[in-house]
């Protein structure tokens, strides 16, 4: 069958890190929102520069992965993907090493797939080890990605504005924008591709039309389904729960404890949404309420 994707474009236009009117919900959303982000446990701090989480239900453990010293392209071997416990506990620091600057990761059919910089990286999860790295046409700089139904990767290329597809070793161009700048997050979600980038609010539908949204995050990173919305994650430490109308609440800001917040992972029937802080080299977890 074919699969017709509506695509959501999140970016920055907010501009103070107080709750107020555009950041609660009206009484229609309400009633299926969360109503806060509890802050139940943290990791030990030797998570250098982690940047993205992802929980698999099979080994049903946490993966994050770590880009170790800066800059974030730095061809230096010195990231890794590290393993965590359900309680935030490191089971495995270097679980596999000798990355350069890991990034996005999504999970399919027991293997653990993630960008690094301009290649993608496949592992095997239950053997923890490397079983392909793939240099990926047109990836300059590859930030986050997800997998559809069929297998098929999305890849954020951030310094090309692009969404790139990757299917079967083939890699495609599947969109190209030169008005959103800075792409970054992307997500999919019943037959939906979500992504952020750091200029403008936009839905693009399948026949790439680019209608404006209502929706906004300041510097947008993450998103991930829950319930009937969505949360976004802000690299100026914040979390966002927010709905296909627009209606935003903010939910955390730890921006005046210089605390940073990336590429967020939610588990539904946990209640559990998982938190990077890049520089701060933990991992945050959250019990959503």
């Amino acid at each position: 069958m074919k699969q017709c994707f509506a695509i959501l474009v999140f970016a920055s236009a907010l501009n103070s890190c107080s709750v107020d009117s555009n950041d609660s919900l009206d009484n229609s959303s309400l009633n299926q929102a969360p109503s806060s982000l509890e802050k139940i446990w943290e990791s030990d701090t030797l998570l250098k520069g982690n940047e993205s989480v992802i929980y698999d239900e099979l080994t049903d453990a946490i993966y994050v992965s770590c880009m170790g010293e800066m800059p974030d392209d730095a061809l230096d071997g010195d990231g890794f993907i590290a393993k965590l416990n359900m309680d935030g506990s490191i089971d495995e620091l270097q679980w596999v090493s000798g990355l350069n600057c890991p990034k996005g990761m999504a999970v399919y059919k027991n293997k653990l797939f993630v960008t690094d910089i301009g290649k993608l990286i496949t592992i095997d999860l239950l053997k923890g080890e490397i079983i392909n790295s793939e240099t990926i046409k047109g990836g300059e700089f590859l930030n986050d990605l997800d997998v559809d139904s069929d297998g098929s990767l999305f890849l954020t290329e951030t310094r090309k504005n692009h969404i790139l597809k990757h299917t079967n070793g083939k890699t495609e161009l599947y969109y190209s924008t030169a008005e959103i700048g800075g792409l970054n997050g992307v997500h999919i979600h019943d037959e939906r591709i979500l992504f952020t980038g750091s200029k403008g609010t936009n839905f693009l539908s399948n026949d790439l039309i680019v209608t404006p949204a209502s929706t906004s995050i300041e510097g947008p990173d993450g998103i991930e389904t829950y319930k009937n919305g969505y949360f976004g994650s802000s690299w100026k430490g914040k979390i966002y729960y927010f709905t296909e109308n627009g209606d935003t609440k903010k939910m955390v800001d730890t921006w005046e404890q210089e605390l940073y917040c990336a590429d967020i992972d939610v588990i539904e029937d946990k209640n559990l949404l998982i938190s990077p802080t890049l520089f701060n080299n933990k991992v945050i977890g959250y019990r959503i309420k």
